[in-house]
């Protein structure tokens, strides 16, 4: 499957740990390379800045997508081919020409604690070439940082909550640098070229530079590799026998199996069937960033607060939706119940995002701090999982206190609001017509399960509801133009006179795919599109061109309606605008194809998948 050409950048993860990952310039950190956030257990502490393998030859060091000498400047190389393998190893392959060498580096994590860097060098010049091959791990300073000496003299650096150490074929060289109390790093490399080592226990507020090796001979035209390990641990005990059992590994062995157990969990795609390869890469990118049933909006720090990912209700449930579809309920539990453990505001209905300790952080998205959809969102997915498995994961009570949030809520035109929606309040504080729709969803589901519980007052409370919401969105179709609006704001009493592309969402979580709805496609086919095939968000200029997730929503309604031409159409451009992994940004700049925007988003990624695995039809009564 053809992939695009924005800057690869993977999510690198399993049960303990996630990461970003990128060689080629994807994300401005100073001197970061290679894995520049990472995270252990919970998204409270950021623990590296830089994480690749480190070469030194000559007079230079040969990092990530860097080149290093002590007199000039670092240079910035590129990979000469950037891929996948297998949906969870991230491969870049580098021409290091000035000393006779070709480079490829292969990333990837399982198990709980493991990251394993594979790298191959291959000697393409007609000299032996004597190098220095080592682990580098830049440590960020937000925290103290300790070193501490382990049995068999290796060594443990211990900051906030984790212990990690490295697990190196050899270790004959070892350099634990204070390089500067900032993010800026220059002393590790000084020390590295001129062989200043240290490997001394100490406490810092320094960043710290971490370096572990030791030399190689490649003859001409021979190839030899690399493989070492970042090795994570809650206690130095712990980590000493966690490095002890990864030492003896074969980590590629072990990640194979790792990760088609996981595969396996789920549906498995019938071979060759098109689309199925990138639906796994990014479904393999989703489960690297669920810790805990925490899923960040983002780990590029475009979306940080407080230098912590942010935790949208939202997003997460849209992630629960993909690997649901997906098959893998597991995940889709743990997210579902990390937000049924949040605190909720006082009239029942959960708070907007949340910062990595899991508490309520709001701050951004405008100032509109309502997005009351996300009740619809979560009751619609609380309701499949129970129809696939049989579960019911919340109580009676959450169900009754989330139906009155919106029963009470104030309403215009008989739709519920003022909040923010998946737009977040672009236009001030709102009663939005996709908002509506997802709420729609939700309460009809809720219905359902309260059917089920014989609970015959909520049953008839979600029914009026429903014939509430339905009325007033009806109320924001557009003759003249043949389209639902956006919706209406509190400070006019006509409609905003906008499209907004969410509104695919809503019969994909229970909203009636009516007339009106099916006009509001026709429409958007043909005026909210962007070369050709990208769908656009809601003509405001945030983003302003076609977005990743509302052109997949759009894929997936296509899907489920039985255009399955227009439906390849879209995923085919979706997936010619991932990035070199195969993983998908954010939204395309309408200026410039070549320009993406937050590359990658969680939320975006969960489409691709959701659009693939989702099943066909619609869920409607009316």
């Amino acid at each position: 499957m053809q992939t695009g050409n924005y800057t690869g950048i993977g999510l690198i993860g399993n049960e303990d740990i996630a990461a970003i990952y990128a060689v080629n310039n994807g994300i401005v950190d100073i001197n970061g390379t290679g894995i520049y956030h990472l995270f252990y257990k919970d998204y409270s502490h950021d623990l590296l800045q830089s994480a690749v393998t480190m070469i030194k030859a000559g007079d230079g060091i040969y990092y990530g997508n860097k080149i290093w000498h002590e007199y000039t400047h670092p240079h910035h190389i590129r990979p000469r081919k950037t891929y996948v393998e297998e949906h969870y190893r991230y491969c870049d392959e580098f021409d290091l020409e000035e000393i006779g060498l070709k480079r490829k580096d292969t990333v990837y994590a399982y198990g709980k604690n493991r990251l394993v860097f594979e790298t191959e060098i291959e000697n393409i010049s007609k000299e032996t070439c004597e190098i220095s091959c080592y682990g580098y791990a830049a440590v960020r300073n937000t925290r103290e940082i300790a070193v501490e000496g382990l049995p068999g003299g290796k060594t443990a650096v211990h900051t906030g909550n984790v212990y990690m150490g490295m697990d190196t074929p050899v270790s004959e060289e070892v350099y634990i640098t204070e390089d500067s109390p900032t993010d800026f790093a220059y002393q590790t490399f000084l020390d590295v070229l001129e062989g200043r080592q240290d490997r001394s226990t100490r406490i810092t507020g320094c960043r710290l530079g971490y370096v572990q090796g030791g030399r190689m001979v490649v003859a001409p035209g021979e190839k030899k590799k690399m493989v070492w390990a970042l090795v994570f641990a809650d206690s130095a005990q712990e980590l000493a026998e966690e490095l002890q059992i990864s030492a003896g590994e074969d980590k590629r062995g072990a990640a194979d199996r790792y990760w088609d157990a996981w595969f396996r969990e789920g549906k498995i795609p019938a071979s060759g069937e098109e689309f199925a390869d990138l639906a796994l890469t990014n479904l393999a990118a989703l489960k690297a960033v669920c810790v805990g049933g925490y899923i960040p909006a983002d780990l590029t720090g475009h979306y940080f607060c407080d230098k912590m990912p942010c935790y949208y209700a939202r997003d997460s449930i849209m992630i629960a939706r993909a690997f649901l579809a997906a098959g893998h309920t597991r995940e889709c539990r743990d997210i579902l119940g990390y937000l049924m453990g949040r605190k909720r505001k006082e009239n029942g209905e959960f708070f907007q995002r949340y910062d990595g300790h899991g508490e309520p952080n709001e701050g951004a998205n405008n100032d509109v701090f309502h997005q009351i959809d996300s009740i619809g969102y979560f009751l619609r997915i609380l309701y499949e999982y129970m129809e696939q498995t049989g579960d019911l994961l919340a109580d009676e009570t959450l169900l009754r206190e989330l139906t009155d949030v919106i029963d009470q809520a104030e309403s215009k035109y008989g739709m519920v609001g003022p909040e923010g929606g998946v737009n977040e309040g672009v236009f001030g504080g709102a009663f939005i017509t996709s908002s509506n729709m997802f709420i729609y969803g939700g309460i009809r589901a809720a219905g359902k399960i309260f059917a089920k519980l014989e609970n015959e007052e909520y049953e008839q409370k979600c029914g009026e509801i429903c014939r509430r919401l339905y009325a007033g969105i009806q109320t924001t179709f557009n003759e003249k133009l043949g389209r639902y609006d956006y919706g209406y704001v509190q400070y006019h009493d006509h409609t905003v006179r906008k499209y907004d592309t969410p509104q695919y969402f809503g019969p994909l979580y229970g909203y009636p795919d009516d007339e009106n709805m099916k006009a509001t496609h026709r429409y958007f086919l043909k005026y909210a599109s962007f070369f050709e095939d990208g769908i656009g968000y809601s003509e405001q200029e945030y983003h302003h061109g076609p977005w990743l997730f509302n052109t997949l929503a759009c894929a997936e309604y296509c899907k489920r309606s039985g255009d399955m031409e227009e439906y390849r159409k879209k995923m085919g451009w979706a997936a010619r605008h991932s990035n070199a992994y195969g993983i998908f940004p954010e939204a395309v700049d309408a200026d410039d194809e070549n320009v993406c925007v937050i590359n990658p988003l969680s939320w975006a990624c969960a489409e691709f998948t959701a659009a693939y695995f989702g099943e066909g039809g619609f869920d409607s009564e009316e």
